[in-house]
């Protein structure tokens, strides 16, 4: 039993450290310019490629286990927006997992 505990501990803290990642890389992203070359469509795949991850991505970066992801459709879900998605993977007791957040930004 405690060894279950320890485990679903470790689960929680690593779903902790990879929505901190993810949600500091939003943050990233929010204060870049419209037209940063790091908020482009680098596939041109659109709101198809938002779920791809690692070298399918439009871009990644490795941080310690983490893969950070994101993807941009651009257009979507308006005209002069760009549709953003972080996702963040790991291996974690024998798993494949991943945490995503989703972001608007706008061509002000």
């Amino acid at each position: 039993m405690q060894t279950t505990a320890v485990k679903s501990n470790a689960i929680a803290s690593d779903i902790t450290e990879a929505s901190v990642l993810a949600a500091g890389q939003i943050e990233l992203l929010a204060a870049l310019p419209y037209s940063d070359p790091l908020l482009n469509d680098t596939h041109g795949d659109g709101t198809t490629g938002l779920d791809k991850i690692g070298a399918s991505a439009d871009h990644q970066r490795t941080q310690s286990k983490y893969t950070i992801s994101w993807n941009v459709a651009t257009n979507s879900p308006m005209n002069n927006t760009k549709s953003v998605r972080v996702i963040v993977t790991w291996t974690g007791h024998g798993k494949s997992r991943h945490v995503s957040i989703d972001y608007i930004k706008a061509d002000n």
